[in-house]
């Protein structure tokens, strides 16, 4: 009978659980001596994405088709580490003390957290090739709705030599030798020019959950969020794992993996035990670093000539086995599958010893 560690016991005392539940719990996670847990992880992750791509076919409505097969996608931006997801977002949570109601959350989103460019505000623009100068008119109505003040935006636009400006309109006269040239790629310049908020963050949403405001965003820079006194920066994340772990390090990227892993299986009503997902980010992040699932990453990383051989590229891992004298030792599954050998799981790692003869007490080691 296993006994409870008393960090356990008080545990169990402190939330009313009952010793014996937590015990069966315990014992039910044990697994048995060298069972395959990678194989099993791989096939319990994959079997959820193939049925999340199957489901797509047979659910009734747009939103839940578009919802489901978005689900292998979005895996394999996890486990491969893709540098940047193809929809990067925010959930932000605000400082109670400094947001108090809608009023200050409007004024934050537009004033410090959507980046606001002259595109965004510029209704359209007139060239003058003849006096080589460029008409700048900006829609009032924009500037009123993202809290701009029109005084930035003269300043933004002085090095680009202002010739006179009326009340939403400027005129600037660029110093070019070849103004009928560059025209187009000074008005693309201009459009670019940043006014106000954090690069990355195109849009945002306001929610309210257990009665408080949160934002989620379009768009991710979560270095410069955490610098706003306005955040909670103990409750900001982001769907991006590399830039994750490039701010706050390889455990919160560990922690995201499977975090994000979770959500994007649950989105598809599809669960997946957290154990083997926790098996893949520990696996993704134990050098340090975030290494993908993939030829170039976890893969390459494999002892076993055979193993890489067998993952997409068989001729070029033979050849550098060849070159730099490599040794297969036949220790992993893949290996020993391929060279029709006992796989080292299971029984077929097991040596059974027995007695010959009882009598003189002579060992024999058998398989």
């Amino acid at each position: 009978m296993i006994d409870l560690p008393v960090k356990y016991k008080e545990y169990a005392k402190s939330k009313g659980i009952d010793e014996n539940e937590i015990l069966k719990k315990y014992e039910n996670s044990l697994i048995d001596p060298y069972l395959p847990i990678g194989i099993i992880a791989a096939q319990s992750i994959t079997e959820a994405s193939s049925q999340a791509t199957l489901k797509t076919k047979h659910v009734v409505g747009i939103q839940e088709e578009v919802k489901t097969s978005a689900t292998l996608p979005r895996l394999m931006e996890i486990f491969d580490a893709r540098e940047r997801p193809e929809s990067p977002s925010m959930t932000i949570y605000l400082n109670k003390e400094k947001i108090k109601d809608l009023k200050d959350v409007e004024q934050f989103i537009y004033r410090k957290l959507v980046e606001i460019k002259i595109k965004d505000i510029l209704l359209d623009y007139e060239v003058d090739l003849v006096n080589q100068s460029i008409k700048l008119i900006f829609d009032k109505n924009s500037i009123s709705e993202n809290m701009i003040d029109f005084n930035k935006v003269k300043d933004l636009l002085k090095p680009f030599n202002i010739e006179k400006d009326a009340e939403y309109s400027i005129v600037i006269k660029p110093n070019y030798k070849e103004f009928h040239k560059e025209a187009l790629k000074i008005i693309n310049k201009i459009k670019n020019i940043t006014i106000s908020g954090i690069k990355g963050i195109e849009r945002a949403v306001t929610k309210i959950e257990n009665g408080e405001f949160v934002i989620k965003t379009e768009g991710s820079n979560l270095k410069d969020v955490l610098e706003l006194e306005e955040v909670d920066p103990s409750r900001v994340f982001t769907n991006d794992i590399i830039e994750t772990y490039q701010v706050l390090g390889i455990e919160a990227a560990r922690n995201l993996i499977v975090k994000e892993a979770l959500k994007t299986l649950a989105a598809s009503g599809l669960k997946v035990d957290i154990r083997h997902l926790y098996l893949v980010a520990d696996l993704m992040c134990w050098e340090g670093n975030v290494v993908g699932v993939t030829r170039y990453g976890i893969v390459s990383r494999s002892p076993s000539v055979l193993t890489r051989m067998a993952f997409e590229m068989p001729v070029k891992n033979l050849v550098d086995a060849s070159v730099f004298h490599e040794k297969e030792e036949f220790k992993y599954l893949f290996n020993n599958i391929i060279t029709n050998q006992v796989i080292p799981v299971g029984t077929g790692k097991v040596r059974v010893v027995v007695k010959e003869d009882g009598n003189n007490g002579g060992n024999k080691e058998g398989s």
